[in-house]
């Protein structure tokens, strides 16, 4: 009796949090949808916004890990490839 109302109850969680992520996922894409994301000129500067400086977090751990990996290694640059 005791693992049938276990199983009853992980698999109702199982599909609430399911469900939960769904209904954020259908939000996050309503939101996207509405307001879209557009390029917009840095200040004082005509044409599409230059390119953002690379969050100092992301460069730590980027740093942290080639030098674990590959001991001695510089970074020196970080650059998305599209």
């Amino acid at each position: 009796m005791a693992t049938q109302s276990l199983a009853a109850m992980c698999a109702i969680a199982f599909i609430t949090v399911f469900s939960v992520l769904t209904s954020l996922a259908i939000v996050m894409r309503l939101v996207t949808a509405i307001f879209p994301e557009t390029e917009r000129p840095g200040p004082g500067l005509p044409g599409p916004a230059a390119e953002p400086a690379p969050d100092p977090a992301v460069v730590a751990a980027i740093t942290t890990t080639m030098t674990a990996v590959h001991p001695g290694t510089r970074v020196s640059g970080i650059e998305e490839v599209k």
